[in-house]
């Protein structure tokens, strides 16, 4: 009975590292690095929205640039995730200009998020990085941020997402089930 509670336990743990391990985030071109934007859709009417080697961008050659006047724009991504996955988002933004009109925010599947540290888009900022964790409900999410930036520019580099890792507490039960194991051997 004791080592079928230890192979059953121990089949669990493997399915649920098995499936955590095969989450992976589709996100192309999160640093801008193909001098355009590849893999992601501009939505603007007033648009400034570019690819720019500015000298001023957080890694790599290139950074976006983001500015609207009157109504805000949109950067969007649709890619690939596992449905029920948690995922951090993460990415780095720098403004150019203090402006009680700027709007920056990050939207996950159309739902506005929290970012971390919290992003006050009317001040002027170096680059700072930002994140916020999200859970993938389908096959396919969709990332996109949307900006208003009257006077001048966001500079937006290096986005990313990345599955959440395995909590510890499957590598915990994983450990106490080999050391169940090694007891049992012991006393047998």
């Amino acid at each position: 009975m004791f080592k079928k509670m230890i192979v059953v336990a121990a089949m669990a743990l493997l399915a649920i590292t098995a499936q955590v391990g095969t989450a992976s985030a589709g996100l192309s071109n999160g640093g801008f690095e193909t001098g355009d934007f590849t893999g992601w859709s501009v939505d603007s009417v007033n648009n400034y929205a570019l690819v720019i080697d500015s000298g001023t961008q957080h890694s790599g050659t290139y950074e976006a640039q983001l500015g609207t006047y009157g109504t805000p724009g949109t950067l969007s991504q649709a890619f690939t995730t596992t449905a029920g996955q948690s995922y951090v988002v993460s990415f780095w933004l720098a403004n150019d200009s203090k402006d009680a009109t700027n709007v920056f925010q990050a939207l996950w599947n159309n739902q506005v998020q929290t970012l971390n540290p919290v992003l006050d888009p009317t001040q002027a900022s170096p680059y700072t990085q930002y994140q916020f964790n999200a859970t993938a409900t389908d096959a396919a999410s969709t990332l996109a941020f949307s900006f208003l930036n009257d006077p001048s520019v966001f500079h937006l580099d290096n986005v990313d997402v990345t599955p959440t890792p395995i909590p510890a507490a499957f590598w915990l039960l994983g450990s106490g089930l080999a050391g169940l194991a090694g007891f049992r051997r012991k006393n047998a």
